[in-house]
């Protein structure tokens, strides 16, 4: 194991303990993995067609014994292409050198020339990755669930909870705290359904696109129907009919760029707890043996959710060139998409690191009911859109010129809000609704909003 101390990428060192669940999945020993389950698989369609008399069908013991080489995949095996590697400086020619002993040991050498048969290195690359671009979207929208879980929660549990808004950084027409966690908690899960649903895209089709090889010797097979067999059944991508040597990379630039705005609606959420935690609205639970500042004893920093926005950001930054890069590549293929889809892991465990420090954030936070009540009961000017709006629905002449002149960039409290309806030239029962009512009753359907969110965050 890479020693933590020593690896150049936090992804690797500090934080390696929170980024274990993609670690088997989008290292290069994943890829090796993936690699050798592609080639064997595709060895197996082979021997199963009929028409392909040179090649032996393979027994369910024969099939059960290839099927154990890369689901028993190790480190070592991984080891041991590499060494060969080292010599041939072809990572697929050194695949196939290590899986063709292996078949060999198992006593199937009759099949070993028909392993890689008609494939380019693409072919079997970009299946590979497709794997591992599936399986890495798996674990990140297990924490996506859990955050949209979070804010769904909070949303339910603090629907009636009336506080100021801001706009511009200033006080706005009342919300409720549930609301505005509904808010996130419908975005994201508008998201992360996007997501989940995106297809992967995947194909096998030789050296440009147009299946020569396989044509050639065997021109009694429809290989179309082969190819979107296999992408389909065999390995569980959607298939790409028309590629050059490469497959497009259009459909993983749309799944990157959902990730960038899932990582960005995160962002937004972060600022905005961070900016609520400054105005004391929650308050951070306090961890004895942790150290907030080296110099101020006191500090409980909202840290959880600086370091989330900080791996949002990255993952998203990454995410974008890759989305905007990969699919660009010289007439039937260059290798800059060879070296840039290595960094495909960086966005998913950035993106995992802030999920899980958001989380963690989330966890640590309590409502302060008291500082946002008390700071929406002194806001009595936050009712002054109320007065002007039943002032016009009364035909009052020049409403809104009234009420401005009266209130703006004036302080305004119980008594002269209470002065100016009495001077709006509304009638005594529109004065007495408007006089009744606190900015805390002022808060539209807002509690309604952060009660219905569950029915579209499943």
């Amino acid at each position: 194991m890479l020693d933590q101390l020593m690896a150049i990428s936090p992804v690797d060192g500090r934080y390696a303990n929170k980024t274990t669940d993609l670690r088997e999945i989008c290292s290069e020993y994943g890829l090796q993995k993936h690699r050798t389950e592609i080639e064997l698989k595709w060895l197996m369609e082979l021997a199963a067609n009929p028409k392909i008399p040179e090649l032996p069908s393979l027994s369910k013991s024969e099939q059960k014994t290839l099927n154990s080489i890369w689901q028993n995949f190790s480190e070592q095996d991984a080891t041991d292409i590499k060494k060969i590697e080292e010599g041939m400086l072809h990572d697929i020619a050194s695949l196939k050198v290590w899986l063709g002993g292996r078949i060999e040991a198992a006593g199937l050498a009759q099949h070993v020339p028909f392993l890689h048969f008609g494939c380019t290195s693409e072919d079997i690359n970009n299946l590979s990755y497709g794997l591992i671009i599936k399986q890495s979207r798996d674990v990140l929208l297990k924490d996506l669930d859990l955050i949209c879980k979070k804010l769904t929660s909070l949303a339910k549990d603090n629907a009636s909870l009336a506080m100021v808004a801001r706009t511009h950084g200033q006080e706005a027409s009342p919300s409720t705290m549930g609301k505005e966690m509904a808010v996130f908690a419908y975005r994201l899960a508008t998201q992360k359904k996007t997501l989940a649903a995106l297809p992967i895209k995947g194909k096998i089709n030789g050296a440009t696109g147009n299946y020569n090889t396989w044509v050639l010797a065997y021109p009694k097979i429809d290989w179309q129907v082969v190819s979107k067999k296999f992408v389909e059944k065999q390995v569980g991508l959607t298939w790409n009919p028309y590629t050059t040597q490469i497959e497009s990379h259009d459909a993983l630039g749309e799944l990157l760029q959902c990730i960038v705005r899932i990582n960005m609606i995160l962002v937004d959420l972060c600022r905005d707890l961070w900016g609520y935690i400054a105005l004391k609205y929650f308050k951070l639970k306090k961890v004895d043996q942790e150290v907030g500042s080296s110099t101020m004893p006191h500090k409980i920093n909202p840290e959880k959710f600086e370091n989330a926005e900080g791996n949002f950001e990255l993952a998203a930054s990454i995410a974008s060139f890759l989305a905007i890069r990969l699919p660009v590549s010289r007439w039937q293929r260059d290798l800059s998409d060879s070296t840039l889809q290595r960094n495909l892991g960086l966005v998913f465990a950035h993106s995992l690191l802030g999920y899980k420090s958001c989380l963690a954030g989330l966890d640590r936070m309590t409502v302060d009911e008291n500082v946002i009540s008390k700071e929406l009961a002194e806001s009595w000017f936050l009712l002054t859109e109320a007065a002007q709006t039943m002032m016009r629905k009364a035909q009052v002449p020049d409403a809104y010129k009234k009420v401005k002149d009266a209130v703006r960039g004036e302080e305004l409290d119980l008594r002269s809000y209470e002065r100016l309806i009495r001077s709006s030239g509304l009638d005594e029962e529109t004065q007495a609704q408007l006089l009744k009512m606190s900015p805390a009753d002022y808060t539209g359907l807002a509690s309604n909003l952060a009660r219905q969110v569950g029915k579209h965050c499943k």
